[in-house]
Order: structure tokens, then sequence, then C-alpha cells
């Protein structure tokens, strides 16, 4: 007997839309060929809680062929096995996954898939913050037996862009990969969750940067930005604001620049960090006139001229 047929039947439902029902089947068929090393594959839907991934068409799987899938996850089922905790998101992906190989080697995949408009949340007891939002954007993968080539682009409630990034993976070539990511004005208040110190926190994340990683430490080109921030801590009355701060990636290391107010006055921050062979930082504080609160009734005016150094783990303040 050169053939088996194995048919499972009951697979259930768990997708009400049309679109789906119109593809599911409630029993499947599989057909081995043990002499030919091959497994036929009849049209079918696999379903389960926000996931849903159907063959196109019967598939031949064996030395050499080809698959090709729908695919829709309903992210918000599913941010529990992707997400850190206290996140949630509500949007769905949906798309086609296409792979082909020859003698068990992949010769190419290609997946193309859309995000729907939704939104990215943060829970602070029991209030849930937005971190992001976006509208209907793209999320493309293509393999080959060289590289792995990614592309996201999430665009804004303007449409205009809000992540945008494009990825290649070398995995033939001591895993090197080179990544370009832009980001555009990211709210950083729902991150004030981390911090039990933290009031208040406000501000806007930028950045633009081009990374290459391999087996030693990254390479980065580009800046990332702070603008428009403040932060107040709970045991202090003194609000920080105005808070501006620009790092200029140019390689092995960044040069660090900003400035923050206190009541009007402002004080400025230079410095500048690297991370090879390992990671040190070196900052300069300046201020003139700066008024600071320490309740319940003293206030003082200082001028600060700081320098912050730290390095071999070791932390070192001098002015």
């Amino acid at each position: 007997m050169s053939t088996a047929i194995l048919t499972l039947n009951n697979i259930g439902k768990f997708f009400e839309t049309e679109e789906l029902e119109t593809h599911a089947l409630k029993s499947i068929n599989l057909t081995v060929n043990p002499k030919k090393m091959q497994l036929a594959i009849e049209q079918h839907c696999w379903q389960g809680t926000g996931l849903a991934l159907c063959l196109q068409q019967d598939e031949l799987i064996g030395k050499s062929g080809k698959l090709d899938l729908s695919v829709k996850l309903q992210l918000a089922q599913l941010g529990e096995f992707f997400l850190p905790k206290k996140f949630a998101i509500t949007s769905d992906l949906t798309g086609t996954l296409n792979a082909s190989w020859a003698d068990y080697k992949l010769t190419q995949a290609q997946a193309d898939f859309t995000l729907s408009a939704g939104q990215l949340l943060l829970t602070n007891q029991a209030e849930q913050q937005q971190v992001m939002q976006w509208q209907k954007s793209q999320f493309t993968l293509h393999a080959n037996a060289e590289k792995l080539t990614s592309q996201i682009n999430l665009l804004n409630i303007h449409h205009q862009p809000l992540l945008v990034m494009n990825s290649q993976w070398f995995y033939q070539q001591d895993n090197i990969s080179n990544s370009h990511i832009r980001i555009t004005d990211v709210n950083l208040t729902p991150l004030q969750i981390f911090s039990p110190e933290i009031s208040q926190l406000t501000g806007y994340l930028s950045a633009d940067l081009t990374i290459t990683t391999s087996d030693k430490a990254p390479i980065i080109v580009g800046q990332v930005a702070v603008n428009q921030g403040e932060l107040l801590l709970i045991k202090s009355p003194n609000q920080l604001k105005d808070i501006s701060l620009t790092a200029n990636f140019t390689g092995k290391q960044a040069q660090l620049q900003g400035q923050i107010k206190l009541e009007q006055q402002s004080a400025f921050i230079q410095g500048e960090m690297s991370w090879q062979p390992a990671f040190k930082l070196a900052l300069q504080l300046n201020g003139q006139d700066l008024p600071l609160h320490f309740p319940p009734q003293l206030k003082a005016t200082v001028s600060p001229e700081l320098a912050l150094s730290y390095s071999n783990k070791q932390l070192a303040i001098s002015g």
C-alpha cells in the first residue's frame, strides 16, 4: 500500500465573519505517500481563538513544493502572548503567506500583511492610556536562502508616518543585520507606570536611526530626540519643564545635549556616551539661578556646574 488517507473531523469554527465562513471546512483529508515522502493537504482553514490560517488550494508537501496561506490574527485576543503585561492592542492583522522550497531547503518566502486601524494601550490603575494610534498600515516580510527582509509602515491618524522600519538580516554572513527605524512623536506619558517615583511625565519621542548589528557591538547612526517634556517626582515639589534632549549617534558613540527649565530658569546638559568595548557616560550640567524648593518652607537658588561620569559600573560626580 503506497498511500494512506487520514480524515480529521469536527475541527470547529471560532470566527463568525462571512469571509472566513466561506472557506471554513469541518473536516480535512490528509493523504500520506511514504514512498515519495509526500503529504497532500486538502484546502482547509485551521482556526482558534483570535487566529485563522487558511490554505488557498490543495497542497502537496514533499522534498520540493510550495505553500499558500491566508492569515487573520485578532491581536486584541492574542496580545497576552507577545506584549508586556499591562499593554493591550486593538487591531487585526490580515494577509497572505507564501513559501516555496527545493531539496528541503527554503528558496523563498513572502508575507504581505495589512494592519487595521488601532491603538496600543497601557493600563494604569484601571485606567487605559493611549501609547500609539494608527490608521490602516502595511507589514511585509521576504526571505530567501541568504537574507530576511522586513518592512513596517504605520501611519498616524493624519496619515503621516508614525513608525517606519526597514530591516535586512544576512544569516549566512555572521548574522549581520541592517535596520532603518523612524519614529515620530510617540507619547511618553503612559511610561510613567514603570516607575513608582514619577508623579507626572509628558513628552514626545522621535527617532531616525540606522543600526548595523553582528556578533560584535552595534553600529548606530542617526538621532533620538525628546521634546515638550515635563517631569515631576512624587517626593519633590520641583517640576522640570520644557525638557528637550537630543542624542546624535555617530557609530560607536553618541553626543548628548539638552535643556530643562525650573520655573523660568534654564539648565543645559552636554555630554557623550559610548558602548564599545564597555558602556561609558559623561555629562556636564550647567545653570544659573535655578530655584529649588525644599518642603516645608525652604527655598534656595543654585547655579550648578556639575560633571557626572559613569564607567566600569561606577558613578562619579564633581563640581
